[in-house]
């Protein structure tokens, strides 16, 4: 009877779909598996469990979808945006951005019926307005306990961009601008400051600066989040198109003119309309171009529902000067519709030597005419290279690479340019795993740190991975399922971001669950996993968690986001048994001094059908058995071994040497474990866990019997 000890040296190959079962005549074949859950490849080829997702917050409303947006200033300054229906919250450092707790008030900042409680010059109330004519003015005296203590003020101006302005002075005096002064323009607007020592009663004061501007719903904010209000509905978050230069957001959305969100500081933004100088003609209400990008030190602009194929370059230089010169000059505004034999709306864009355009039909490129020469009015090529057609998502710049998904949101296809054809190919990233995309992607997102990651929300809301190293030929795909139920289903993921954190890039989620029977949605973000500085109690492998660490205590509080539910204990770098939060509290024993507090999620790494230890041919088909497997494991604990659809054996790490009232400790090297499968024709393995334990696998080595 035959006998083999084959060695599965890495999983670089992901998850691969079931129609590859019979594929051993691949190389990735013996690099892929039937099921990777909750479990990242890492590009060296390891497997190593994903870290836990810890709870930052509620969203802003849990009856209603919210969406993540990256707002990157620097890899120091950076802040993701929930985008919810009719306002925008903003959140740094795995926390809300929150207004500090004031007795600072404005009284009747609504204008309901009067501009009663302010002192008014040429302004007068209409529609629930402060309407200002020439000269107005209009100030309120505002008394503060503590006037060292930062405050927010919001308000909204309403007026024609670039004609309507208002100046806020903030004073000891009426009109004084000792505590600051600043001009706004129509939008939406946090203004963040602090009166300052000796500063108890001060004024703010809003002067017209010019145009026709009214002013509405002026408040203080009073330890609650940050937030500004928006024009955009809850229908028209998920096709909202944006791009970043500095600290300026760009905006598109067909229904809406163009607007920009820009952060004068980290509790200071304001989103308003663009005055553009000579705006297209084309661009009018419900008719407004849907995407947006850079391209050659110019801002375009693209896709408005009457003209679905068209471009609108900027002034080089100028983002918002469209105008055109006479004669016309290299560096002026233009438009361009890109030719073609079908209607085929833009889908997005993406800026690099050339800017690659996606549309629903077919994928481009556009640049200068000549090999060296820079887009212009007088200069432009637009080609098609490949014909795929693209969804209307934003895609991933990716080194020289473009990554965007199929039209059918099922194949992600690489958009790279290649010598051999002289020309851009889009392979599909999904070839051989078209399975985990069922239903669909709805959104991309990418971590460049540590391992370089392309996370794709799944319609159904499973999170899914890909381990995309093209230069180490690394293209991994793994799935993971979130912690907690969605009625009668596993926690969904509704959206994705990554902003740059400590040393690494953070992955930020909208996680949807029924908790007490009701549905909750929180902003959560996935941490690291165990470092190799870490120590086993530093251990995260608990979803929506929160974790405490102080003196040795018994309750663990601030649990309230998960009342009702049963969550798995860390405590010290030990299993504690699992706890019901009652009144946002549970209780250990003993006393802990680092405790993290969560709810499970296992995980399950599954190598494809063993092809091993065959006479003659191949093993596939032939009865076999795995009678014991070798594990080569770093930093792990809680591994289970079986076969799939067959009850485990437990993996015991607690050796004669474990002290008594010590944790076993995380284990690495080779553990030889009895295989408790029988014989049969599949020869499949799989090991998992579900403790609040780390794990990596770095290698399996099977042995096989087979007959004949």
């Amino acid at each position: 009877m035959p006998k083999a000890n084959p060695i599965l040296t890495n999983f670089t190959a992901g998850e691969l779909s079931p129609r590859l079962d019979g594929r051993v005549d691949i190389a990735k074949y013996f690099n892929g598996c039937r099921r990777i859950e909750n479990m990242i490849v890492l590009p060296h080829g390891a497997a190593t469990r994903r870290g836990g997702t810890r709870f930052v917050a509620s969203v802003r409303d849990h009856d209603a979808v919210s969406r993540l947006l990256p707002f990157r200033f620097s890899t120091t300054q950076a802040y993701v945006i929930e985008a919810a229906a009719g306002a925008f919250r903003f959140f740094r450092d795995q926390g809300r951005v929150l207004a500090a707790d004031t007795d600072a008030a404005i009284v009747n900042g609504g204008f309901d019926s009067d501009l009663g409680s302010w002192t008014a010059a040429s302004v007068t109330q209409s529609a629930g307005r402060a309407s200002f004519a020439a000269g107005g003015t209009l100030s309120q005296s505002v008394t503060v306990t503590d006037p060292e203590i930062g405050l927010v003020l919001v308000f909204a101006i309403t007026g024609t961009a670039g004609t309507d302005e208002l100046t806020l002075k903030l004073g000891t005096t009426d009109g004084g601008t000792e505590i600051g002064s600043q001009d706004f323009g129509v939008g939406w607007h946090a203004h963040a400051f602090t009166p300052g020592a000796g500063n108890a009663s001060f004024h703010v004061h809003f002067a017209r600066k010019g145009g026709t501007p009214a002013l509405d719903d002026v408040a203080f904010l009073d330890d609650v989040p940050v937030e500004l209000p928006t024009p955009y509905q809850q229908g028209e978050i998920a096709s909202l198109y944006y791009t970043q230069s500095a600290d300026v957001l760009y905006l598109a959305h067909e229904a809406h003119p163009p607007r920009k969100l820009l952060r004068f500081g980290h509790d200071a933004w304001s989103l308003v309309d663009i005055a553009f100088t000579d705006p297209p003609a084309e661009w009018m209400a419900s008719d407004y171009p849907g995407v947006v990008g850079f391209f050659e030190q110019r801002l375009v602009w693209a896709r408005s529902p009457s003209h679905p194929q068209r471009l609108w370059f900027s002034k080089s230089g100028d983002y918002e000067d469209h105008g055109v010169s006479s004669p016309v000059v290299d560096d002026d505004g233009l438009s361009y519709t890109i030719a073609s034999g079908q209607v085929n709306a833009i889908a997005w864009m993406s800026p690099g030597k050339q800017l690659a355009l996606g549309t629903v039909g077919a994928e481009f490129v556009a640049g200068g005419a000549g090999p060296d020469e820079a887009i212009s009015p007088n200069s432009v090529r637009i080609v098609p290279e490949t014909t795929f057609g693209s969804a209307m998502q934003l895609p991933l710049r990716i080194g020289n690479a473009v990554l965007f998904m199929q039209a059918a949101q099922r194949k992600l296809r690489e958009m790279v340019y290649s010598f051999e054809v002289d020309s851009h190919v889009s392979p599909d990233l999904t070839l051989l795993a078209e399975h985990i995309t069922v239903g669909g992607i709805v959104q991309l997102a990418y971590q460049q740190e540590p391992d370089s990651i392309v996370w794709a929300v799944r319609s159904d809301g499973t999170l899914l991975g890909c381990t995309y190293q093209r230069d180490q030929d690394v293209v991994a795909w793994h799935r993971h399922i979130l912690g907690g139920s969605d009625g009668s289903g596993s926690a969904a993921v509704e959206s994705a971001a990554v902003i740059p954190g400590d040393g690494r890039d953070e992955l930020w989620l909208i996680v949807r669950r029924t908790i007490a029977g009701s549905t909750r949605r929180y902003v959560e973000v996935m941490q690291p996993g165990l470092r190799a500085e870490d120590g086993q109690a530093d251990a995260f492998y608990v979803d929506s968690g929160l974790s405490y660490s102080g003196a040795p205590a018994t309750e663990i509080s601030g649990l309230d986001h998960l009342e009702g539910e049963t969550v798995e204990v860390l405590a010290d770098g030990a299993r504690r048994p699992p706890a019901t939060v009652t009144a946002g509290r549970i209780t250990i024993d003993p006393a802990a001094s680092i405790v993290h507090a969560g709810i499970g999620y296992g995980w399950v790494l599954s190598p494809m059908r063993v092809e091993a230890a065959a006479a003659a041919g191949t093993a596939q088909g032939r009865a076999k058995r795995i009678a014991r497997v070798t594990a080569r494991i770093y930093r792990t604990l809680g591994v289970e071994v079986g076969a799939p659809g067959q009850p485990p054996d437990t993996v015991h790490f607690r050796t004669t040497k474990t002290p008594l009232g010590s944790p076993p400790s995380l284990y690495s090297g080779d553990m030889e474990i009895s295989f408790p499968g029988g014989w049969d024709t599949d020869g499949i393995l799989e090991i998992s866990g579900k403790g609040p334990f780390p794990a990596t696998v770095i290698a399996l080595m099977p042995e096989v019997r087979t007959t004949g």
